[in-house]
């Protein structure tokens, strides 16, 4: 492998059960990245890639979602964000879910978790050898509206989507000179303009986090722009976009299984057909 290319994980939460699948093709065909970039549930499979468990996301998503435990309004009153991190970190390895974690340690490639910090109201990286990577790795996930801030070291931290939900910049200022990205929403996709009714959630949860409010306002134009930019890039081959070949139409919270089993295979098979202009795009 080219040790000049990193992988870059969008987020977007359950919707990336595209990139399960498609990161399962990735471990069968045995195509390893000295490092992978991830924002959000982009960061959370980037763990199972990296730990080679093939099937893991995929069943993670599928079934796991499911599960009140992880996955539940409720868990914002008792636990601070809709999803349980402690039960997904600690308990569901142990518990129906196994976790490779002795290849995760040991795998040399590196694994950066997206995160925003609140006071600086800039991205920052968690990387997996460092003591307060999971807890990272929680902020990194915790979307905004559905999550209060995770708290590391006295920093606050949130979803690192806010500013880069591709964080494929990241990738470059660690020195990478390419980069592969998996996408969770189809080509020419872009946001809107925030809701006034989330506007005001959002004023009334981070009060008082006033420098987060502007940045979670033009979070979109924020992503607008950098998929712009993106295109342009992949048109001089320094980065190679794989997209949802059709329009995703999941939540970024969904819970039925069955909505996401076909986006897992979507991803699976648009993996598979790209192969071979990955290859080429890896060895150029």
């Amino acid at each position: 492998m080219n040790s000049d290319i990193a992988l870059v994980l969008q987020g977007g939460g359950t919707r990336a059960a595209y990139s399960a699948g498609a990161l399962d093709v990735l471990l069968k065909e045995k195509i390893y990245f000295p490092a992978v970039v991830g924002t959000s549930a982009g960061a959370l499979l980037g763990v199972n890639y990296i730990s080679q468990d093939k099937g893991r996301s995929a069943a993670l998503l599928r079934d796991g979602t499911s599960d009140t435990k992880l996955l539940s309004p409720l868990n914002l009153i008792t636990k601070g964000s809709i999803y349980d991190f402690h039960y997904l970190f600690y308990v569901l390895p142990n518990k129906g879910l196994p976790f490779n974690a002795k290849k995760f340690r040991e795998n040399p490639a590196k694994l950066y978790a997206v995160a925003t910090s609140l006071k600086e109201g800039k991205t920052v990286l968690f990387e997996k050898s460092e003591p307060h990577f999971w807890e990272g790795l929680a902020a990194s996930s915790s979307l905004p509206l559905l999550s209060k801030p995770v708290w590391i070291e006295e920093e606050a931290y949130l979803d690192g989507g806010i500013l880069s939900s591709v964080p494929y910049q990241e990738a470059f200022s660690l020195g990478f000179k390419k980069v592969v990205c998996i996408l969770t929403r189809e080509k020419g996709y872009r946001k809107k303009k925030p809701s006034k009714a989330s506007k005001l959630v959002a004023n009334k949860m981070y009060r008082n986090f006033p420098n987060l409010l502007p940045l979670i306002e033009n979070s979109y134009a924020t992503y607008n722009r950098k998929m712009d930019e993106l295109e342009e890039m992949a048109k001089e081959n320094q980065v190679f976009l794989l997209y949802p070949s059709s329009e995703v139409r999941v939540a970024p919270t969904e819970r039925n299984g069955k909505k996401l089993s076909p986006l897992i295979e979507l991803g699976k098979k648009d993996m598979e057909n790209s192969l071979s202009s990955l290859k080429e795009f890896i060895a150029s």
